[in-house]
């Protein structure tokens, strides 16, 4: 029996209620759920970190026990730390416990041997994909970078994409082996989002909001490539009809201060919420009691709110390019980014025909059905599977 090991360090780093932390979670709930004797024949355990990110534990053998810890406070420094243990210390504990592969959830740091096996999961290209975003504008920075990325990807023996549009970017921006790359889309926590309600759950809505006004709401951080000035102009031509603009999550305060500063331009600043951090379980509820979500981003690797959104019965406004148009498909309106007079219009339409908004419910209910982590992890473990074959 072949063993792998499945690095579950992005549980105790500052990404753990991110993308990556919860592509580990819902891989290894997907795995729990289909049970070792849907394995191939392989025997997966987890390479965890300790609590510090200074040392690594002794592999887990149950994964649920390290996934469903609370998260933690995000490590001092963690992306460092993370890197060294991938460098350093990942292929000797590796080979301490007599794995066959140990799978990376992300290439931090360079594995700097092929034995054991190496694999890693690419969420995204982000910085090279916008360079002029992220990287400063010095004479050969971008090449330099570049030659960074590929370092960290050399010692795979395979990569897992989690759209077709990162495979592309690892092929066009990378220069990788189309045939060396696998897509493995990722799931959604069906349990979870849902459109079905919760008792007291508009109550709960209403009293974490201050308000019981019909919203739009955005879910996500406030990264440069996320189009948010668009959707606060979008918002000022319906903020009239009493329509409100909740922004959920952490964003910077020099970004948020812009985006206050626009909607004090337009208008519409007493209708726009910056409500923060929301709690996990109050999550599927804000999605649930939305007029509409909007997910408005120039790149993304996949874009999970979408996918929560569209479990969720929400109807959902975002972009295209990249990945997001990929995940809707046809049960969300597609709108450019950079044209609020679109994104007015498409609110408007949505926000107005009720028969409009049962047709988006059903689409993206059936959407997100597609997408569950039994089907990621089934994915992986043949990803897995013929990484071993090939040796």
């Amino acid at each position: 029996m072949a063993s792998v090991l499945l690095d579950l360090t992005p549980l105790v780093a500052a990404s753990t209620l991110r993308g990556i932390g919860r592509y580990v979670r819902g891989l290894v709930k997907g795995l729990e759920e289909l049970g070792p004797d849907q394995w191939q024949g392989l025997e997966i355990r987890g390479l965890a970190a300790a609590d510090a990110l200074d040392r690594l534990l002794p592999p887990i053998e149950r994964l649920s026990e390290y996934t469903e810890r609370p998260p933690k406070t995000p490590v001092k420094n963690c992306n460092i730390k993370r890197s060294k243990l991938v460098t350093f210390q990942f292929v000797r504990a590796a080979r301490d416990a007599g794995a066959n592969l140990v799978h990376l959830s992300e290439p931090k740091g360079i594995a700097l041997s092929r034995d054991p096996i190496i694999t890693v999961t690419s969420l995204d290209l982000i910085v090279l994909a916008m360079k002029h975003l992220y990287l400063p504008p010095i004479p050969g920075w971008s090449i330099m970078y570049r030659g960074l990325e590929h370092l960290r990807y050399k010692s795979a023996k395979r990569i897992i994409a989690i759209s077709e549009a990162t495979k592309r970017d690892l092929v066009e921006l990378l220069g990788f082996d189309p045939n060396r790359i696998e897509v493995a889309y990722l799931g959604v926590d069906h349990e979870r989002f849902r459109p079905e309600t919760v008792e007291n759950e508009v109550a709960r809505v209403h009293e974490f909001l201050g308000s019981d006004a019909p919203y739009i709401v955005y879910f996500g951080a406030g990264d440069a490539r996320k189009d948010l000035d668009t959707l606060v102009s979008a918002h000022a031509r319906v903020a009239s009809q009493g329509i409100r603009l909740v922004f959920a999550g952490h964003l910077s305060p020099v970004r948020r201060q812009k985006l206050e500063q626009l909607a004090v331009q337009l208008g519409t600043r007493e209708s726009v919420n910056f409500a923060g951090f929301v709690a996990e379980d109050l999550v599927p509820a804000l999605y649930r009691q939305a007029a509409v979500h909007v997910f408005p981003s120039r790149y993304e690797g996949f874009g999970l709110p979408v996918l929560e959104a569209l479990a969720c019965g929400t109807p959902t406004i975002t972009s295209p390019g990249s990945s997001l148009d990929e995940v809707a498909g046809d049960a969300a309106e597609i709108v450019p980014c950079g044209e609020p007079e679109a994104l007015a219009v498409a609110l408007e339409r949505v926000l107005s025909d009720s028969e409009l908004q049962g047709k988006m419910r059903q689409r993206g209910l059936s959407r997100a059905r597609e997408f569950t982590w039994q089907n990621c992890a089934k994915t992986t473990l043949k990803f897995w599977t013929r990484a071993l074959a090939e040796g």
